[in-house]
């Protein structure tokens, strides 16, 4: 046993004293015996102990009770061997108020004759070194932890089963712990949970809780969508709410980190709890982080599992078809051959392989097979990697087979690292395959190959599917490694901006120097912050160049790698190009308010006809009061003619806004453009030359006659407008065959499906890019006051729109204009095709019994008092429900004359529909401004039922009353 030395002992000051003292660890020194009789300054700085020689074992009392047996083992076997000792020793640090990893060393002094004089000794601290073992043990473990995780996504595993091992993987490293993986739903409350250690009572009482700024640690940290840390459960006021949960199951500290989907949302949450209060770890946080991104790795692959599983069906042929075999080759021993073949001057490797063809097969033998998987074994038919070696050495003889390993020979010989090949093969049973080879080689310095055979045989004609859809997901992915200064990137730098690949990466200051001017500081510096704070995410939006000097939208996303200290070390993401995406964004802004808009200018003019109804009414009530050359009569006249002139801007605004009423008929355009061209060339200019380029075979459409006249016309007079100094237009017809797919910077996305493309082109001055964005846009003109309304274009778009077509337009500054558009193709019938004018019908009539359903005061007023005049006998109703019950009630009437947009839950052509199915045959005159898709001669409505748009004149009225009161009933 050691003791102390007396206290009178008085021991020589050791020489170099002052050297000694300040030595950062401490030093000491010993009797013969082993009685410690002198410490340095350190031993008291370190452990606190003021008196440690004079007291009782007063020095021992710095050394941990565990291993105080142990330090007198040591001492006991070094006094008897008398030789020195090292051994690792608990000591207590004043500092860090806690029990420290030092080692103790101690070596004897030697009289002559071999006896021990003196010991001298030093206690160094070891604990940093051993924390960093630690770490590194840490670490070790949990990216083991990590690999067996991602193991079990990648292979299919159930979400049980990956939470499962989540869960017993923490607690096993976190023996403390209590882990709790908790779904989100999407209208922000705690679903489904998940826990080993947890009862189920626990889990069942936190199922519909709703997330918030104080629902526990998983509650809010869903809702903050950050990570939660909580050190005393019973007094954060994060668990104010959740206090009594927290209470009856003993949780008292804890950590969540939200799991986020790619939107930045919460759809689940990864907890640990413990039982005692106290200051999480590193250890702790970083668990639960790292963690939590498998936790979205899994419900991300279950998800799409599950989306696969409800899809596949006209792909799972191509998949199940489809056996991908992968193999690893090592071709150190060809390589040394081809360094040789270069070394004695061979250049021309082509031509001196052609001639050695023995040399294919000597090559194939020499390459070791060093992984390979059960797909690569059952395609080829064999047991083993050996038998796969000697059955590719077999395809190597093969003559057929030999150019396409001789190309790879050659490939390798060039340094390429990729190489790709098709070949077709023949397996043990005698059956043809035909493979496709891919060959990656990681760089031009490698000796080890990824080989990867797919078998295409039953799935060639997927294969341009397959690569379309690989295509469109794929990104540039890169790793930057921080502190090299070195940026790892995928090809798709090369596929996607033109880049030439870069195979040993790229300095930071390449992708730097690419971002736009405008965008770089505001990009790097956010970068930069989100790496020097604690960012583990960074996401943002830029203009980057291609490799032809175009500047490009993209959208950037990045994760942080940290060591164990926090410090970012690497980043990990991708960058996408969003062209394509803000095309289509801009298109549909650019849909969405000529659609606003068009609802807009509709209802205008379906109220504005209501009006113009009354007032050309009355005005022709007005002409019968007053003679000819009367100054009374001329100012009716002018009301009258005002009001044709409003009449046909309302139609002009229902054509845009494509709620006008049309009445479509299977039409041979030809014919129709034919029949207009006198009156399309009486509206050009002399200087203008008219050309007619039209397809013999053009289809027939259907389509509202008048109404393509006058959109015709309408692209006549612009361009006319467009050459004031001459020029030549074209009006052109071809059949066309659209499949969907449309040039970028076209008006329009079309249907597929057989079209008649009419093309309206000039040599004009042209339109720049703004003013085709608002060409179609309502009372948008280019031309001088008073020279244009700016509706024209807008009633094309909309008599096309309506008549279920498409639009193209072509124009540049000073290259002239071409405008397009597609109506969908019929076959003709062999009644009457192109519409003739109907002759005007005679006004007088005999009286009838008329029932009005009009909900516009004004307007009914009006059409009683009209045919009041006519001699009629009128009865008014304002809806629908009120027509019915006066016929139900058995009240006869000749004729009814309905509108068709009224209030009350019935329109006109419900309730004429209502009237047909009840067996009532009433000749039905439906009447209205526009149609909103309503289908008014459809569904067995054509049986006396006649429409009349408005404003209407009395001919009008007159003409159709007497049709249907002088046609049959069917």
């Amino acid at each position: 046993m050691i003791t102390p030395s007396s206290r009178n002992f008085q021991p020589e000051e050791p020489s170099h004293a002052d050297m000694v003292q300040s030595l950062p660890h401490i030093v000491w020194t010993a009797q013969p015996g082993g009685w410690v009789d002198w410490f340095s300054r350190e031993f008291e700085q370190y452990t606190g102990f003021s008196d440690a020689l004079n007291a009782q074992h007063g020095w021992v009392e710095a050394v941990h009770p565990d291993d105080r047996g142990k330090l007198a083992e040591s001492w006991v076997r070094s006094r008897e061997a008398a030789h020195s000792y090292t051994t690792e020793l608990r000591v207590w640090s004043q500092q860090t108020q806690s029990w420290r990893a030092n080692l103790v060393s101690a070596r004897a002094q030697l009289s002559p004759d071999g006896q021990i004089v003196r010991w001298f000794g030093t206690v160094t601290d070891i604990q940093s070194l051993r924390d960093a073992e630690n770490e590194r043990a840490f670490e070790l473990k949990f990216r083991k932890i990590e690999s067996e995780i991602l193991r079990a996504i990648g292979t299919g595993g159930t979400l049980q089963q990956i939470f499962t091992l989540i869960c017993h993987k923490i607690e096993d490293l976190l023996p403390d712990a209590r882990t709790v993986i908790t779904h989100i739903a999407p209208d922000g409350f705690i679903g489904e949970g998940f826990s080993i250690s947890m009862p189920a009572a626990f889990i069942d009482a936190c199922k519909g809780m709703p997330v918030g700024a104080k629902a526990g640690s998983c509650g809010t940290a869903a809702y903050r969508r950050e990570l939660v840390i909580v050190e005393d459960t019973l007094t954060d006021p994060l668990w104010e709410d959740c206090r009594e949960l927290a209470f009856t199951y003993g949780l008292r500290s804890s950590i969540s980190c939200p799991v986020l989907d790619e939107a930045g949302n919460s759809v689940a949450t990864l907890a640990l709890h413990f039982l005692k209060p106290f200051q999480l770890s590193n250890a702790e946080i970083m668990t639960a982080r790292r963690l939590s991104e498998f936790v979205f790795l899994a419900l991300s692959a279950t998800r799409d599992r599950e989306l696969l599983q409800q899809s596949e069906e006209r792909y799972r042929s191509l998949f199940d078809l489809m056996p991908v075999s992968v193999w690893e080759e090592d071709v150190s021993v060809v390589l040394e051959d081809l360094a040789a073949l270069k070394r004695g001057g061979l250049v021309d490797f082509r031509s001196w392989i052609d001639d050695n063809p023995d040399f294919v097969v000597e090559m194939i033998r020499k390459i070791r097979i060093v992984g390979v998987n059960q797909a690569a074994l059952s395609v080829h038919r064999v047991a083993s990697v050996d038998a796969l070696a000697e059955r590719l050495a077999t395809f190597g003889a093969d003559p057929a087979l030999r150019p396409d390993f001789a190309d790879h020979l050659c490939a390798l010989f060039a340094d390429d690292t990729y190489y790709e090949s098709q070949r077709t093969i023949t397996d043990a049973d005698g059956k043809s395959h035909d493979i496709l080879l891919r060959i990656i080689r990681a760089t031009p310095t490698s000796s080890r190959l990824l080989v990867v055979e797919m078998d295409l045989t039953d799935q060639i004609q997927a294969e341009h599917r397959f690569r379309t859809i690989a295509q469109a997901t794929s990104d540039v992915i890169y790793e930057r490694d921080i502190a090299a200064d070195h940026v790892w990137v995928s090809n798709g730098l090369s596929q996607h901006f033109g880049y030439p690949p870069f195979h040993e990466g790229h300095p930071r200051s390449f992708w730097i120097e690419n971002v736009h001017a405008e965008d770089r500081d505001r990009v790097v510096a956010e970068m930069d912050r989100a790496i020097d704070t604690d960012g583990a995410e960074w996401s943002h939006e830029y203009r980057f160049r291609k490799f032809a000097g175009e500047f490009v939208p993209v959208r950037e996303n990045a994760v942080i790698v940290r060591d164990l200290s926090g410090k970012a070390v690497r980043v990990i993401g991708n960058m996408t190009d969003l062209s394509e995406q803000k095309s289509l964004e801009e298109r549909l802004r650019r849909s969405q308010r000529m659609e606003a808009v068009g609802r807009l200018t509709g209802g205008i003019a379906h109220d504005f006809n209501n009006i113009l109804a009354i007032i050309i009414g009355n005005a022709e009530f007005l002409l019968d009061y007053h003679p000819e050359g009367t100054p009374e009569r001329r100012m009716v006249e002018n009301i009258d003619q005002a009001a044709d002139r409003a009449s046909e801007l309302t139609a002009h605004l229902l054509g845009f806004s494509r709620q006008q009423a049309l009445v479509p008929k299977p039409t041979d355009l030809n014919a129709v453009i034919g029949r207009t061209h006198t009156l399309l060339h009486r509206s050009l200019t002399p200087a203008i030359h008219l050309e007619l380029d039209l397809a013999p075979d053009a289809h027939f459409a259907s389509i509202d006659q008048p109404m393509f006249e006058s959109a015709l016309l309408n692209l006549c007079v612009n361009a006319r407008d467009a050459m004031p100094s001459g020029g030549r237009l074209t009006i052109s017809t071809r059949n066309r065959v659209l499949d969907g797919s449309w040039q970028k910077g076209d008006f329009e996305q079309p249907q597929a499906g057989r079209y008649v493309e009419i093309t309206v082109s000039d040599t004009g001055t042209g339109m720049s890019a703004d003013v085709r964005a608002w060409m179609f846009e309502p009372f948008f003109t280019t031309k001088p006051a008073g020279k244009g309304s700016g509706l024209g274009l807008p009633m094309v778009y909309g008599f096309v729109k309506q008549s279920r077509g498409h639009l193209r337009v072509e124009s540049a500054p000073g290259a002239g204009t071409s405008i397009s558009f597609y109506l969908p193709a019929i076959e003709p019938e062999s009644t009457e095709i192109i519409a003739t004018d109907a002759k005007p019908a005679e006004h007088g009539m005999a009286s009838a019994a008329v029932l009005v359903v009009e909900d516009e005061s004004l307007v009914r007023e009006h059409l009683v008092a009209l045919l009041q005049s006519m001699g009629h006998e009128v009865t008014a109703t304002i809806i629908p429900h009120e027509a019915l019950a006066l016929i139900e009630a058995g009240q006869h009437f000749d004729i009814i004359i309905s509108d068709i947009v009224m209030p009350g839950g019935m329109n006109g052509v419900e309730f004429a529909r209502t009237l047909r199915d009840s067996g009532i045959e009433t000749p039905i005159l439906l009447v209205s401004g526009f149609t909103d898709d309503i289908e008014i001669l459809s569904g067995g409505l054509q049986d006396r039922i006649d429409f009349l748009k408005k404003p209407y004149r009395r001919s009008d009225i007159v003409e159709r009353m007497q049709n249907l009161l002088t046609k049959p009933a069917m």
